[in-house]
């Protein structure tokens, strides 16, 4: 049941309205986002490191091609799960020549709580600007009442990200080759909806071999 302190916190809210786009290329909505295709060059954006260490996209890919996915965030389940599972194919991966890299909405003093509580041998980096997600195509505008749900379950994707936009990802997966063009392509405006881990492999084994 909800304390009546957070439905007054919630009323206030809602008093706001649904929170406006604040970044040019923003989705109004995970179904408007229209995700880069197979074959577009992928942005060279600044994400950064697990240290906070800038570093341009063009960089990471340029010495091998990467699996880039985008996650919600260390407090989405779905989100963990996935994380979890592709630590099965981190070295099927690897022995492809392609490298494995998670791209979280939150800032890396964050992301590092979901590294460390998941164990993942794989290298994550912050997107918490949102410039890879708007450049891919993939980020939408967090609708107000949804950020008041979000908030009386205590997410505060301010707090997670360190800005104040409200944007998330559609979780994405993308095949980047060392050009920088994107081999292989899934992202879906359902959060729920995942590939399979395997799926994931067999379908790089495939971009990378034709």
């Amino acid at each position: 049941m909800i304390r009546p302190l957070n439905i007054l916190i919630a009323s206030a809210l809602l008093a706001c309205g649904p929170t406006p786009p604040t970044l040019p290329d923003v989705a109004a909505s995970a179904e408007e986002t229209q995700p880069l295709a197979v074959g577009a060059a992928a942005p060279d954006v600044l994400l950064r490191n697990a240290s906070g260490t800038e570093i341009r996209l063009h960089d990471l890919v340029k010495d091998q091609p990467a699996v880039l996915v985008f996650y919600r965030g260390g407090w989405c389940p779905y989100c963990s799960e996935q994380l979890q599972g592709l630590r099965d194919i981190q070295e099927p991966l690897n022995e492809l020549g392609a490298s494995l890299i998670a791209v979280s909405p939150d800032k890396p003093e964050t992301f590092g709580e979901t590294v460390s509580e998941l164990k993942l041998g794989y290298q994550v980096v912050s997107d918490s600007s949102m410039d890879a997600a708007r450049g891919f195509g993939i980020a939408f505008q967090v609708d107000g009442t949804t950020l008041i749900k979000y908030r009386t379950f205590g997410i505060d994707l301010n707090e997670a990200s360190g800005f104040d936009h409200n944007v998330l990802p559609v979780p994405s997966v993308f095949v980047v080759g060392t050009d920088a063009t994107i081999a292989y392509v899934h992202s879906d405006p359902d959060y729920r909806v995942r590939p399979n881990p395997q799926d994931i492999l067999a379908a790089t084994r495939e971009a990378l071999t034709h």
